[in-house]
Order: structure tokens, then sequence, then C-alpha cells
């Protein structure tokens, strides 16, 4: 998460390239298909999930390009919720998949191996308090948990509300900093972006 804010600062504060040319192209299609553009995001963070694409950085996107359609309040609270159902959606196809495609492994290395036993039946037992500090975590990406929670012992209930509560702050902050991002190219640094360009300028 922390290389991927990076190189979004860099890009659109500094260099003006990769990301602008989709940012452009991106809030003129949306200003033309608000509604078409929210489930868009949603279908594009289905997709991300299922490839292991930093959703991070769609949220990101999100909080960016928002803002500049609806403003600071209504642009994060939009972000927010059109990034909120995409979170789940793809946390939810992920475990699915994980589960009826690898679940079987895991049983086997659970019969051989003692450790992966014990992991697997604390996550049967107690699967919402570790998965949910499993989620407030930084540290672990997004999309690895989808398949970690689709392996182990967990089971769905407790995978989704733990998914549900666990995803909300890092979702937050992230959205945050992209609609900070928005912010500045708006507006420039000390709120006056036309007096910082033409100081570039000279």
């Amino acid at each position: 998460m922390i290389i991927t804010i990076t190189f979004t600062l860099l890009d659109l504060l500094i260099l003006h390239k990769y990301l602008n040319v989709w940012l452009a192209s991106t809030l003129e299609w949306l200003h033309s298909h608000p509604i078409a553009g929210g489930v868009a995001f949603i279908g594009v963070f289905l997709v991300g999930s299922l490839s292991f694409f930093p959703v991070a950085l769609l949220t990101l996107g999100a909080g960016y390009v928002y803002i500049d359609l609806y403003g600071l309040f209504f642009g994060i609270l939009i972000a927010f919720f059109v990034c909120y159902f995409g979170y789940l959606l793809g946390a939810a196809v992920c475990f699915m998949r994980s589960r009826y495609l690898m679940r079987r492994l895991i049983l086997k290395f659970s019969n051989r191996y003692p450790i992966v036993r014990a992991v697997d039946r604390a996550f049967g037992t107690m699967g919402f308090r570790l998965f949910l500090l499993l989620r407030l975590s930084p540290a672990m990406p997004f999309n690895a948990l989808n398949y970690i929670g689709g392996i182990t012992a967990i089971n769905f209930k407790d995978y989704w509300w733990a998914t549900s509560v666990g995803v909300v702050p890092g979702l937050i902050w992230t959205i945050f900093v992209g609609a900070t991002f928005g912010t500045v190219d708006q507006r420039g640094v000390d709120g006056n972006k036309e007096f910082d360009e033409n100081a570039v300028r000279k």
C-alpha cells in the first residue's frame, strides 16, 4: 500500500503522466454516466481482487475522482460506498473461489502437519476475532486475505462480518489520501494553483 500511495503521489503531483491521462478520460466519462460509473468501479474492484491487482490504487483513484465530481463531502461519501461494495463483492467471490478450489489441499496438509491443523482449527473456533485482527492490520494485503479466508476453516458468516468491519478504517484513510491528492491538484499546495504554475514558468 505504501508503494502504491508513493507512486500515485509522485505521478499526480509531479510527473503528470500515467495516471493523469487515465483520470482525464475517466472524469469525462463519469460526468456523463454517474450511475454507470459507480457500477463500473465496483466491477473493476471485483476484477482487481480476482487478479491480485492492488485495490488500494483503485480506492485512491475513487477518492481523487469523486471529489472532483461532487465536492469534498459528497465525493468522499460516494467514494466510500462505491469502494465498500466493491471490496465486499471482491472478498466474497475470492473466498468462494478459494474455498472450492483449494480447501481440500489444506485438509491434506492438516492431516500431515500438526501446526497446520492447529491454525486451521483456530480459524474454525475463533474465526471472527482472528480474521478481524488480520483485516485491521495494514501489513496484510487485502487480496491475499481473501484467499486465506477461503482455505481456512472459518465459516463464511464470520469471514463476511470480519471483512465488513475490518476494511472500513483502511478504506476511509485511503479515500481521504486520494481526496487530498485531488484537492492539492485542483488548488495547489498553498491553495493557489494558478499562482504556483505561473511561478514555476518564471
